[in-house]
């Protein structure tokens, strides 16, 4: 008997976990079926949708200050490129100072001097390295000529000082030396009108593809996490259903114009995508942001004053659950369909000058469930609106006596409560295929745009020419006959120090908004195009998916980025002459961008900070009558009273 039990409980047990295979089956069929449809469909739509005239390109100015200074905060400028401030009587002495400063860093030995000095402290940290290579390239940016020898003179330093049996291919991988970062602040430099005119319009539109692409499914305001991405790490392992809402929007009483929403958006959302559809192609540093406005349904019913429902993420109607979670409101939680009016009005407060909740057209307010009911009159073409008690049987899920503490949008972050069965995660990273095969065109013709010769060579950047042709003179002075070598060191430079960079950052070149997640797709793709240009091939069955994306891609873009070697070398030598020629032009351009004062006075005060280490190095170099002339002229004018 207790055989013919145990047999039983097995046999049970066994069909029990066959049908959660043949669940989880179907569910990964059902996915796979999805995704193919939404393939099919999804590159033609994503043209159609896409609308872009033209990118929003930042000013020379605020490129330079966006690649010098990556971490500076959106909004807010670094002070050396603010003027400098003197007090009245002190102002010709300091400049005076301040003359005789670059005048010393003028002369090679003092600034490779200086350098050498900063990078034997201690407590000279990354982020020193990085301003002080930046200070330099603005104080010096009217003798681009001279930056660009001493450049050179500091990389073929690094170079004679590797050991060929050591692991010479790292070079110019990190940013470990002032050197390092001067060379990536030279490019940026000299690549900034090849970017806009070569490869600007190709990568202005792929943001813009991936920003269309998300943003066409579900997407967790609190998480970050959406269907449609690149990153494993950003992507929504969810079954959230979606239904594209068609609405006629505007600000105020402006145009309408019919733009797509889905019913799970949040009203905050919804009025980003409204803006974002107003203001396209617009520099995102003038356009208004969500926050300005409140966004209202309006109905329309025939000689009656319209009906206004003003709707916020959150109300006295958000969605209550267990354990104190409350659900964000959405444009489905307001019962919004096709064809209604969507208005955003701003909701500043002139008493306060601040922005609050508007209290306009309170006595106009229907309520969600009669503004469902509004409908199109087929024959006036007015909305008419039904409030029958029978329908109005709307009632709100919060009450006084429940506390709201965690609130949520698509799906509850670290709820352990949830009794909900899991779906099979790995179902979903079918929708990473999905998202990268209706991006691949774009990807492709950014890449075609980096990694190619432009037809008219002209055009092409002499700083990459003369770049080059260095790395490849170094490489045969210091007898590296392995070509993955010097092929390294041009993989360490160009792509990795700028391309790899702007493809990740294009914020740095346009005026626009990155999301988190779209920049997690940017690094997905900037990722690919990295390994496109490693030499090692590390990508396995057993790597995470995010390298894996492309794999098929990675040998076929390797191709491409060895011919583009191929043929930056057989193009004509760049001489010295030339390249110092292409400098002073490049020079003339920066005397209308940047100002040197206020660089300067930051280097001095690196300077003075280490002065004692500044004249032991002089001295050993025998150089103490510049350290002289460093004492006497620049700190003697300096150091008395503060300069702001």
């Amino acid at each position: 008997i207790y055989h013919r039990r145990k047999v039983h409980s097995n046999k049970k047990h066994v069909q029990t976990i066959q049908q959660k295979y043949d669940e989880m089956g179907q569910t990964l069929a059902g996915e796979c079926r999805r995704a193919f449809a939404e393939l099919q469909t999804g590159m033609c739509d994503l043209a159609n949708d896409l609308d872009v005239s033209g990118a929003p390109q930042h000013p020379y100015r605020v490129y330079i200050h966006k690649m010098f200074f990556p971490h500076v905060q959106h909004g807010e400028m670094h002070p050396v490129f603010a003027s400098m401030s003197v007090g009245g009587s002190r102002k010709s002495r300091v400049e005076e100072s301040l003359s005789s400063f670059y005048d010393l860093l003028l002369r090679d030995k003092f600034l490779i001097a200086f350098i050498e000095t900063l990078e034997k402290q201690p407590d000279f940290k990354m982020k020193d390295r990085c301003n002080v290579a930046s200070f330099l390239m603005i104080a010096l940016h009217e003798n681009m000529d001279y930056m660009t020898k001493v450049l050179m003179k500091l990389l073929t330093e690094m170079i004679r000082k590797l050991q060929p049996k050591g692991q010479p291919q790292f070079l110019l991988r990190r940013c470990d030396t002032i050197a390092e970062k001067m060379l990536s602040n030279w490019l940026a430099l000299c690549l900034y009108q090849y970017s806009n005119n070569r490869f600007g319009q190709p990568l202005y539109l792929l943001y813009h593809a991936i920003k269309q692409q998300v943003y066409k499914g579900p997407v967790d305001q609190k998480t970050g996490e959406a269907r449609y991405c690149l990153s494993e790490d950003k992507l929504l392992r969810e079954q959230v259903e979606a239904t594209e809402i068609v609405v006629m929007a505007s600000i105020g009483d402006g145009q309408q114009i019919s733009i797509k929403l889905l019913d799970c958006d949040t009203i905050s959302q919804a009025k980003e995508k409204i803006l974002d559809a107003i203001y396209i192609n617009q520099p995102d540093s003038t356009r208004p942001c969500g926050e300005e406005f409140e966004l209202e349904a309006v109905a329309v019913r025939h000689g009656q004053p319209p009906y206004r429902m003003p709707m916020a993420d959150e109300d006295n109607s958000n969605e209550i659950h267990e354990n104190g979670w409350y659900k964000l409101n959405t444009i489905g939680h307001y019962k919004i369909t096709d064809n209604t009016s969507l208005k955003l009005h701003r909701i500043y407060n002139r008493n306060s000058d601040t922005f609050s909740i508007s209290s306009t057209y309170q006595h106009n307010r229907p309520s969600r469930h009669q503004f469902h009911h509004a409908r199109y009159n087929n024959v006036s073409n007015q909305v008419t609106l039904s409030s029958s008690n029978k329908e109005n049987r709307y009632q709100t899920s919060s009450s006084p006596n429940q506390v709201r503490q965690k609130s949520f949008h698509l799906i509850k972050m670290n709820d352990t409560s949830s009794s909900n069965e899991p779906v099979l995660p790995e179902a979903y990273l079918m929708c990473l295929l999905l998202t990268k095969g209706t991006l691949q065109q774009y990807t492709q013709d950014l890449f075609e745009s980096l990694f190619t010769l432009p037809r008219h060579l002209n055009t092409f950047p002499p700083a990459i020419k003369y770049l080059f042709d260095f790395l490849n003179s170094q490489a045969s002075q210091m007898q590296f006959t392995d070509p993955s070598v010097v092929k390294s060191w041009k993989n360490n430079t160009l792509p990795l120090r700028y391309y790899i960079n702007i493809v990740r950052n294009p914020q740095f070149l346009f005026d626009i908004d990155k999301t988190p997640i779209v920049d997690s797709c940017l690094s997905v793709i900037a990722q690919a195009f990295s390994d496109a240009c490693s030499i090692a091939d590390t990508k396995g069955k057993d790597s995470p998916s995010n390298p894996l994306l492309y794999a098929r891609e990675i040998p076929r873009y390797r191709d491409k980025v060895a011919e583009f070697y191929k043929g930056i070398q057989n193009l004509p030598t760049i001489s010295d002459k030339q390249m110092m020629k292409e400098m002073k032009f490049l020079s003339e351009t920066l005397k209308e961008e940047l100002d040197k004062s206020s660089a300067l006075l930051q280097l001095y005060q690196y300077a003075q900070r280490n002065i004692k280490g500044f004249e032991d190095n002089l001295r050993n170099a025998n150089l103490v009558h510049l350290f002289d002339v460093f004492v006497n002229r620049v700190v003697a004018g300096l150091q008395e009273d503060s300069v702001c």
